[in-house]
């Protein structure tokens, strides 16, 4: 990316405070330029998360008016069994919860629904957190 090509943001008028100075100890004043990288996800690590968003948005083609207490137990049922038929998928499916754990990747808003707000998506991350932390 060239620097003619960058985009420019302004967000003078801003208040940051130690948002901006992070745990740096400084004192922020006038123009304060900071690098932000953007890396792309592997093909790999791509392919981890579509499979986690395809796997949710197959339980809600198929219960779509399931109550939440009904969830945890059709996503340990369903979860349990990509484990013992797909291991390369429930592989997949732990690495996708390791990287939106580990903030590797930047939701887009379709991606933040699906996995923050959807209650599907909450319930398959707080699955998924529970078995990897009796893994570990």
């Amino acid at each position: 990316m060239t620097s003619d090509s960058r985009p420019n943001i302004n967000i003078s008028g801003g208040t940051f405070k130690d948002f901006v100075a992070g745990n740096k100890q400084i004192k922020v004043e006038g123009d304060y330029i900071e690098t932000q990288n953007n890396y792309p996800l592997s093909p790999e690590d791509q392919a981890a998360i579509d499979d986690l968003k395809q796997v949710i948005h197959d339980l809600q083609a198929r219960y779509p008016t399931t109550d939440p207490d009904r969830q945890s137990a059709i996503i340990e049922a369903e979860f349990q069994e990509i484990k013992q038929k797909q291991p390369w998928r429930w592989k997949n499916l732990l690495k996708a919860k390791n990287l939106l754990n580990g903030g590797k990747i930047a939701l887009t808003k379709a991606g933040e629904h699906l996995f923050e707000e959807n209650i599907w998506g909450k319930a398959a991350i707080g699955f998924l957190e529970g078995v990897t932390e009796e893994v570990e």
